[in-house]
C-alpha cells in the first residue's frame, strides 16, 4: 500500500484510519538499488548492447514503458503521447516491456497493432532481466490510471531515470513532481507529451532529475529498511493483541 492508496480508502470510508499504517514512504519491498538496479553496474554491462540489439543509436533519445499492455495501464495515452513525441523528436525511440497475453478490448488491440508497425517502437515483451532495457532508457513514461505502488517507477528511479506519470492514486507516491520527474493530470496525454519533450531537449534537467530520483530511492526505499519497518509494525500489532 502507498500513502495515496491509504488516503483514498479513508476518504471512501473504508477501514479504520488508526489501523491503516503505511511504513515509511510506502512500498512493501523497496528496490535493490545497490545491486540489480545499480546504474553503474547495469549500464557497464548492457547500455551499448541493448541499444545496438534494437537498432538504436547512442545519441538517440529513448522513452520507456514498463507494464501490462492493458487499458488501465494507459496504453491509449501511451500511444497519444508517443505520436507527439516522435513528431517533435525525429531521433526518439520507444521501448515497451510488458506482458500482452491478457484479454484486451478492441481499441487496445488496434493501438498495439499500430505500435508494432512503427519502426521506432520496440516491443520486447515480458522480460526477466528488465534492467537490461532500463539501461537503454533516458526516461520512463508511466500513464497508468492507478497503482498500489509502482515497482517500475522505483526501479527506473534507482537507475537514475526520471519518470513522467499521471497524478493519480498509487502513481504520485513514486514521483516527486518537479524533482524526480513530472506528474500530469490523468488522461492528459498532451501534458504528458509536453513534459517528455521538455526533458528530451533539456539534458541538464533530465540528468538532475535522474540523480535526485536515485538519491531519493537510496534514502527511502532500501529493502533492509522496509523489512525492519514491517517487522516493527507486526511486533506492535502482536504486543497490542497479547496485552488485550
Amino acid at each position: 500500500m502507498s500513502p495515496s492508496v491509504r488516503d483514498e480508502l479513508i476518504s471512501l470510508g473504508i477501514g479504520d484510519q488508526a489501523k491503516m499504517v503505511v511504513p515509511g514512504s510506502g512500498s512493501a519491498q523497496g528496490v535493490d538499488a545497490d545491486g540489480r538496479f545499480n546504474p553503474e553496474h547495469v549500464r557497464s554491462n548492457y547500455a551499448t548492447s541493448s541499444r545496438s540489439e534494437l537498432g538504436i543509436a547512442e545519441s538517440d533519445f529513448v522513452v520507456g514503458f514498463v507494464g501490462r499492455l492493458t487499458r488501465d495501464k494507459g496504453v491509449k495515452e501511451l500511444w497519444e503521447t508517443w505520436q507527439r513525441v516522435r513528431e517533435f523528436s525525429p531521433a526518439s525511440h520507444l521501448i515497451i516491456a510488458g506482458a500482452s497475453n491478457e484479454p484486451r478490448r478492441g481499441d487496445v488491440d488496434e493501438i498495439l497493432q499500430a505500435l508494432n508497425l512503427d519502426s521506432r517502437v520496440h516491443i520486447v515483451g515480458n522480460v526477466e532481466a528488465i534492467e537490461k532495457y532500463y539501461a537503454a532508457m533516458d526516461l520512463l513514461l508511466f500513464p497508468s490510471y492507478r497503482e498500489g505502488f509502482s515497482n517500475a517507477v522505483l526501479e527506473a528511479s534507482a537507475m537514475s531515470i526520471p519518470t513522467v506519470a499521471f497524478d493519480t492514486v498509487g502513481c504520485r507516491d513514486g514521483v516527486r513532481d518537479g524533482i524526480t520527474g513530472f506528474l500530469v493530470p490523468v488522461h492528459d496525454s498532451n501534458a504528458m507529451a509536453d513534459c517528455v519533450i521538455r526533458l528530451c531537449h533539456d539534458d541538464n534537467m533530465r540528468r538532475q532529475f535522474g540523480r535526485d530520483a536515485r538519491e531519493w530511492v537510496l534514502r527511502e526505499f532500501q529493502p533492509s529498511d522496509r523489512h525492519v519497518m514491517l517487522e516493527h509494525e507486526y511486533s506492535e500489532l502482536l504486543s497490542k493483541r497479547i496485552c488485550s
